[in-house]
């Protein structure tokens, strides 16, 4: 068995959702599906109380996500945090669902920047510099990421990376029951996430760690099936980053 078990199926979103569809009493009106991840599908709609668009993220309905969202709300306002805006229950074709209102951010996904290879040096470390300061900013409020990995990066037309889901996936690691299987993207765990279900500030910056090799390099530092992977990832030193990308300085080879 994987890490990762199935999420009980989406209702059919796109049915239940359509253009012009009115949520949360009306005020949010759906213009169109722009998303579908692990967490569920994410759509464009007009906030039409702020006049802004905003993104709907619909998610399985999850007492203890809805809780971490509110108060992931808190770290939100930083240039680098996707803001949280609100967070509600709808009925989707029939089925309550968790709807996520968050900040419509224009730009694409750093993992689908690396689809095109490696990313110039500079601009790898001041997206990830941006992103650390996301980080900080996250902690110092007390909400952690806890899957932080390029697919959960925005970098805009300006250049700018802002962090999607901050806090919003603390709910999936809760550690209390040991019989439920352990939830995340394996090759950016910490090994203290894959051996005891520790979920803590130093995991984040484990994650942004792997994060900067993957943009400098274009993979990741250790790789293979599920077994071997989280064996790497628990007993193997990482890989030298100059090995792989001769021109990184020496200096972030230390970072």
């Amino acid at each position: 068995a994987g890490l990762v078990p199935p999420r009980p199926p989406l209702p059919t979103l796109s049915a239940g959702m359509p253009v012009g569809d009115g949520r949360d009493d009306g005020r949010y009106v759906v213009i169109r599906q722009i998303g579908r991840g692990g967490m569920g599908a994410v759509f464009l709609a007009h906030d039409t109380k702020l006049g802004i668009l905003v993104a709907l993220k619909v998610t399985p309905h999850d007492e203890r996500l809805l809780a971490e969202a509110r108060r992931a709300a808190a770290c939100s306002g930083h240039p680098h945090v996707a803001t949280l805006h609100d967070v509600f229950t709808a009925c989707v074709d029939g089925r309550d669902v968790g709807v996520l209102v968050m900040e419509y951010v224009a730009g694409t996904p750093a993992s689908r920047i690396l689809d095109d290879g490696p990313v110039q040096i500079t601009r790898a470390v001041r997206w990830a510099r941006q992103v650390g300061q996301a980080i900080a900013h996250a902690h110092d409020h007390q909400v952690l990421h806890c899957d932080l990995m390029p697919g959960n990066i925005i970098i805009t037309p300006e250049g700018v990376a802002k962090v999607l889901d901050f806090g919003i996936a603390r709910a999936t690691f809760d550690p209390s029951d040991p019989a439920e299987p352990l939830r995340g993207t394996v090759p950016y765990m910490a090994p203290e996430q894959l051996i005891a279900r520790e979920f803590s500030a130093a995991g984040d910056i484990y994650g942004l760690g792997v994060t900067l090799f993957e943009l400098v390099t274009g993979r990741l530092p250790f790789e293979g099936d599920d077994a071997a992977l989280r064996m790497r990832i628990v007993v193997a030193p990482p890989p030298a980053l100059t090995e792989i990308a001769a021109e990184a300085p020496l200096e972030l080879q230390a970072v």
